[in-house]
């Protein structure tokens, strides 16, 4: 035999439910901020990874071709251009807020950055005469690529 239930005792009380619904507006706005920092950390690794592909595709070009290319950055743009005296042009867009470029030299154990907006990749492997370093970030997030001199190897650092 059931007991029949009392009146006002089934379900949750209006009380209850706010505070579930206060609890779940807290979680969610400390996840909100973590996933727009997430994205932000994604879409600036998306762009090294393009500034990685481009000199990839540059140095592979050099090789093929054996002639020089130039890699002509635009800062205002946010491109980055390859040339070859060969007739051969693209423009590749860069997904980042900012954009730079600067020829680094080490003297003495200090470091210094000049910028600069051409450099040349030489035949027949796509080596540079110096490192450089390409900065990509957004309002938040920043990283760093350095593009190591004969090699023309890059590494990225979260500064």
């Amino acid at each position: 035999m059931t007991r029949p239930r009392a009146m006002g005792h089934g379900g949750v009380t209006l009380l209850e439910l706010l505070m579930v619904l206060a609890i779940i507006g807290i979680l969610a706005a400390l996840g909100i901020s973590s996933y727009l920092r997430w994205a932000q950390r994604a879409q600036v690794d998306a762009a090294v990874a393009e500034v990685q592909r481009i000199v990839t595709q540059a140095k592979a070009r050099v090789r093929t071709t054996n002639q020089d290319i130039t890699l002509r950055v635009d800062t205002a743009a946010r491109t980055i251009t390859l040339i070859q005296a060969a007739g051969y042009s693209a423009v590749f867009p860069v997904g980042a807020s900012s954009l730079g470029l600067c020829q680094r030299t080490v003297v003495g154990g200090s470091e210094t950055c000049t910028a600069t907006t051409t450099v040349t990749l030489k035949a027949p492997f796509g080596t540079l005469a110096t490192d450089l370093l390409f900065t990509v970030s957004l309002p938040s997030v920043s990283r760093d690529a350095y593009l190591l001199g004969p090699t023309a190897l890059l590494k990225v650092v979260t500064p």
